[in-house]
């Protein structure tokens, strides 16, 4: 999100970084209240309906896409899936933990942390790829000018930020604005359906929650 914020909208990394804050704030809250939470509705809701909330915020996005979409709009995605990764990832921790016995806790944690890093790099790898790929799709079935010299249509090609430079360096203002609205129209195309991949797995990972999660927090048992 905050690559669109600053590569598609323009906002430097500061400005960026704020407007990324009270995706912070959310999180932090949900995580706090996560625990009552569970305690009232038990850790599979919890969880599931975590899940099923992050799953949305990402949907969300994709549905509103736009290069010129408001802050307004990326907020409620934002807040949306925020709100349900912080109200998850406590009680599936807990969860976790009191699968294992009491003797083999380290183990568990070392386990749970792994799963998760293994998750993160996947999720990075598998999202990147449908985004990139999605972006060069948009930029190839461009017809750049014939003017436009081979080296230049290669950087981009390679990323949003190459393109943005190419326009820099081209003296002509109706090329140079051409270049930078199909390849930001690309990067939203790109990022828009690398986060409905995301809102799939999500949805797909939520009812396999409300499937196979007992509805509480199993007790640790001595070794």
């Amino acid at each position: 999100m905050g690559q669109f914020l600053q590569s598609v909208q323009g906002y430097t990394p500061f400005e960026a970084g704020i407007r990324l804050l009270p995706m912070a704030a959310v999180s932090f809250i949900s995580a706090a209240l996560s625990a009552q939470v569970a305690n009232r509705i038990g850790t599979k809701i919890t969880v599931g309906l975590g899940i099923m909330i992050a799953a949305l915020g990402f949907f969300y996005f994709y549905w509103v896409a736009a290069v010129d979409v408001s802050y307004a709009n990326i907020l409620i995605a934002m807040c949306m899936t925020s709100l349900g990764i912080g109200m998850t990832m406590s009680p599936a921790t807990n969860s976790v933990m009191g699968s294992v016995p009491v003797g083999q806790s380290g183990i568990g944690s070392a386990l749970n942390n792994t799963t998760r890093q293994i998750g993160a790099a996947l999720g990075v790898a598998i999202l990147g790829t449908i985004m990139n790929a999605t972006y060069l799709a948009k930029i190839n079935a461009v017809e750049w000018p014939a003017q436009l010299p081979a080296q230049a249509i290669e950087a981009i090609r390679n990323s949003v930020q190459g393109a943005h430079i190419v326009a820099q360096n081209i003296p002509s203002p109706p090329l140079s604005d051409l270049i930078v609205s199909e390849s930001n129209r690309a990067f939203t195309y790109g990022s828009s359906y690398a986060l409905l991949g995301a809102a799939i797995v999500l949805i797909v990972t939520s009812i396999i929650t409300f499937i196979i999660l007992p509805s509480k927090v199993q007790a640790s048992k001595e070794a």
